[in-house]
Protein backbone atom coordinates (compact mmCIF):
# COMPACT_ATOMS: atom_id res chain seq x y z
CA UNK A 1 0.00 0.00 0.00
CA UNK A 2 2.81 2.58 0.65
CA UNK A 3 4.72 1.74 -2.40
CA UNK A 4 1.98 3.15 -4.28
CA UNK A 5 2.49 6.83 -4.23
CA UNK A 6 6.08 6.06 -5.69
CA UNK A 7 5.60 3.83 -8.54
CA UNK A 8 4.96 6.35 -11.02
CA UNK A 9 8.00 8.24 -10.15
CA UNK A 10 10.22 5.05 -9.79
CA UNK A 11 8.64 3.49 -13.23
CA UNK A 12 9.84 6.85 -14.96
CA UNK A 13 13.02 6.96 -13.62
CA UNK A 14 13.69 3.69 -13.96
CA UNK A 15 13.18 3.73 -18.01
CA UNK A 16 14.98 7.25 -17.94
CA UNK A 17 17.81 5.26 -16.53
CA UNK A 18 17.86 3.01 -18.80
CA UNK A 19 17.84 5.47 -21.51
CA UNK A 20 20.81 7.50 -19.88
CA UNK A 21 22.99 4.18 -19.51
CA UNK A 22 22.43 3.73 -23.20
CA UNK A 23 24.20 7.23 -23.25
CA UNK A 24 26.49 6.38 -21.54
CA UNK A 25 27.35 3.64 -23.26
CA UNK A 26 27.75 5.59 -26.48
CA UNK A 27 29.65 8.21 -24.51
CA UNK A 28 32.16 5.67 -23.58
CA UNK A 29 32.50 4.11 -26.73
CA UNK A 30 33.43 7.52 -28.53
CA UNK A 31 36.19 8.21 -25.04
CA UNK A 32 37.41 5.15 -26.43
CA UNK A 33 38.01 5.92 -29.99
CA UNK A 34 39.64 9.70 -28.60
CA UNK A 35 41.48 7.84 -26.33
CA UNK A 36 42.82 5.26 -29.38
CA UNK A 37 43.49 8.20 -30.98
CA UNK A 38 45.83 9.86 -28.45
CA UNK A 39 43.42 12.13 -27.24
CA UNK A 40 42.33 12.61 -23.13
CA UNK A 41 38.37 11.94 -22.64
CA UNK A 42 38.68 10.13 -19.64
CA UNK A 43 35.03 12.04 -18.23
CA UNK A 44 32.86 10.25 -20.90
CA UNK A 45 33.28 6.97 -18.58
CA UNK A 46 31.75 8.45 -16.40
CA UNK A 47 28.48 8.59 -17.80
CA UNK A 48 28.23 4.74 -16.81
CA UNK A 49 28.18 5.29 -13.38
CA UNK A 50 26.12 8.09 -13.14
CA UNK A 51 23.72 5.78 -14.72
CA UNK A 52 23.88 3.34 -12.13
CA UNK A 53 22.99 5.35 -9.85
CA UNK A 54 19.83 6.77 -11.82
CA UNK A 55 18.73 3.05 -12.00
CA UNK A 56 19.97 2.52 -8.22
CA UNK A 57 17.76 5.60 -7.13
CA UNK A 58 15.01 4.36 -9.23
CA UNK A 59 14.95 1.11 -7.08
CA UNK A 60 15.26 2.82 -3.92
CA UNK A 61 11.88 4.43 -4.54
CA UNK A 62 10.23 1.96 -5.19
CA UNK A 63 11.51 -0.31 -2.31
CA UNK A 64 12.09 2.64 0.22
CA UNK A 65 9.24 5.09 -0.41
CA UNK A 66 9.64 6.51 3.11
CA UNK A 67 12.77 8.58 1.87
CA UNK A 68 11.27 9.29 -1.48
CA UNK A 69 12.17 13.53 -0.77
CA UNK A 70 15.93 12.20 -0.76
CA UNK A 71 15.55 10.22 -4.06
CA UNK A 72 14.07 12.47 -5.84
CA UNK A 73 16.61 15.21 -4.93
CA UNK A 74 19.34 12.63 -6.02
CA UNK A 75 17.45 11.59 -9.11
CA UNK A 76 17.17 15.06 -10.56
CA UNK A 77 21.28 15.90 -9.34
CA UNK A 78 21.96 12.87 -11.06
CA UNK A 79 19.93 13.83 -14.30
CA UNK A 80 21.34 17.36 -14.59
CA UNK A 81 24.79 15.29 -14.72
CA UNK A 82 24.08 13.01 -16.95
CA UNK A 83 23.40 15.69 -19.67
CA UNK A 84 27.08 16.25 -19.16
CA UNK A 85 28.48 12.53 -19.12
CA UNK A 86 25.70 10.66 -20.72
CA UNK A 87 25.41 11.63 -24.05
CA UNK A 88 22.89 14.80 -23.49
CA UNK A 89 21.55 12.83 -20.54
CA UNK A 90 20.31 9.71 -22.40
CA UNK A 91 19.93 11.42 -26.09
CA UNK A 92 17.57 13.74 -23.91
CA UNK A 93 14.94 11.45 -23.47
CA UNK A 94 16.32 10.00 -20.46
CA UNK A 95 17.10 13.39 -19.00
CA UNK A 96 13.60 14.36 -18.86
CA UNK A 97 12.46 10.84 -17.73
CA UNK A 98 14.68 11.24 -14.68
CA UNK A 99 13.77 14.57 -14.07
CA UNK A 100 10.00 13.99 -13.96
CA UNK A 101 10.50 11.05 -12.09
CA UNK A 102 12.99 12.62 -9.96
CA UNK A 103 10.07 15.28 -9.25
CA UNK A 104 7.28 12.80 -9.13
CA UNK A 105 9.05 10.94 -6.12
CA UNK A 106 9.66 14.32 -4.18
CA UNK A 107 5.76 15.18 -4.16
CA UNK A 108 4.65 11.29 -4.20
CA UNK A 109 2.63 11.04 -1.03
CA UNK A 110 2.69 7.53 -0.38
CA UNK A 111 -0.19 6.04 1.03
CA UNK A 112 -0.81 5.59 4.87
CA UNK A 113 1.51 2.74 5.62
CA UNK A 114 -0.09 1.18 9.08
CA UNK A 115 -3.95 1.74 8.52
CA UNK A 116 -4.74 -1.93 8.80
CA UNK A 117 -3.39 -2.06 12.11
CA UNK A 118 -4.33 0.87 13.38
CA UNK A 119 -8.01 -0.07 13.05
CA UNK A 120 -7.51 -3.31 15.10
CA UNK A 121 -6.05 -1.20 17.78
CA UNK A 122 -9.01 0.72 18.03
CA UNK A 123 -11.33 -1.97 18.12
CA UNK A 124 -15.21 -0.74 18.80
CA UNK A 125 -15.98 2.53 16.82
CA UNK A 126 -18.25 4.58 18.46
CA UNK A 127 -20.71 7.28 16.99
CA UNK A 128 -19.73 11.31 17.67
CA UNK A 129 -22.77 12.49 19.84
CA UNK A 130 -23.93 9.55 21.76
CA UNK A 131 -23.73 8.86 24.69
CA UNK A 132 -22.18 5.30 26.71
CA UNK A 133 -25.00 4.13 28.58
Amino acid sequence: MARRGALGAAVLTFIGGLFVLLGAILSAAFGLLLRLARVSADFLFLGIPIALLILLMAVLMYFVPTAHVAWGAATILLAFLSLVFAAFGGLVIGFLLCLVGGVLAIFARPGPRYLPQMVLWVGRVRAPGRDDR
